[in-house]
């Protein structure tokens, strides 16, 4: 990989006030790592990632984005147009027509996202509340080797510190199209290095920050419907699909109701600009 630095104005920038409150709320210990005594762990989701792979298919044919539909997920990048693989943001290679065929979902997909939600609470076994609108998103191989990929945190695009992340690939996942995760001790030394200030961190990126990056984090290699839930402060990216298949996965994320006073006080810095509440970014429940 080469790399490549561009525009990431999707990092948060809190005045100095904030940011002190900021960090403070950044040290008190995640429920994930709390709860199991590390910072992350798996979930075995594979009947519910079989319901997605079908629903995904149909729902691709019947927009008319793919030419057939009784084809491997992971071969789908064979039955689409070039126009539709073709990547629509230089920060990230999941934004295409395929991934925004999903930003409006119907209901069969969330019957399975509730299946999703009870098979997580039966493993966490304390109450939250869960991102109402996840992400599907579509990673293409690619003959590029820039990589344009920025090593983050949630927390640095203004997501709420005690949130908690999960991961589930919907195809299988190996060392050149997968994410790569770090571990939470090295991603706190890693980032406390900018005093968790995210915008100084962006500012000074360069290529030896990035191989810095690089030799904390590793592939999650596993097999569709394998779930990583991770701690918020964990350093993650995406890998440039090297592979000859897609990836496709699905992100959420959830919140132990002990955050939800703390994350009122944060914003998204996307387009929606959400708030971090009931209603909003979150679900209207608790479960």
């Amino acid at each position: 990989m080469i790399f490549k630095k561009v525009k990431y104005d999707f990092v948060q920038k809190y005045d100095p006030v904030f940011q002190d409150k900021f960090v403070s709320h950044y040290m008190i210990e995640n429920k994930i790592t709390e709860k199991f005594k590390k910072d992350q762990i798996t979930l075995d989701l594979i009947k519910e990632t079989r319901l997605l792979e079908k629903h995904i298919l149909d729902t691709l044919f019947k927009k008319k984005l793919i030419s057939r539909r009784d084809i491997q997920l992971n071969q789908v990048h064979k039955y689409i147009s070039s126009d539709n693989s073709r990547e629509k943001s230089s920060n990230d290679v999941t934004r295409n027509n395929l991934t925004a065929a999903f930003f409006n979902k119907d209901k069969n997909f969330f019957k399975i996202y509730n299946l999703i939600l009870k098979k997580v609470k039966k493993k966490l076994k304390f109450k939250f509340l869960f991102q109402k609108d996840p992400f599907i998103r579509f990673n293409f191989p690619t003959k590029n080797h820039f990589d344009t990929l920025l090593p983050h945190v949630d927390l640095a695009i203004g997501h709420p510190p005690g949130e908690i992340n999960l991961w589930t690939p919907l195809t299988d996942v190996t060392k050149n199209n997968s994410m790569a995760v770090s571990n939470l001790k090295k991603s706190m030394e890693f980032f406390g290095g900018y005093s968790f200030d995210f915008n100084k961190y962006v500012k000074k990126y360069n290529s030896d920050i990035w191989k810095q990056a690089l030799k904390i984090l590793k592939p999650y290699i596993a097999k569709k419907g394998k779930t990583i839930i991770f701690d918020s402060r964990v350093m993650h990216k995406s890998i440039l699909n090297n592979s000859s298949k897609t990836r496709v996965s699905l992100d959420y994320r959830i919140l132990p109701i002990e955050f939800e006073k703390i994350a009122k006080m944060y914003r998204g810095t996307g387009y929606k600009q959400q708030k971090f509440s009931k209603g909003n970014y979150y679900s209207s429940k608790v479960i």
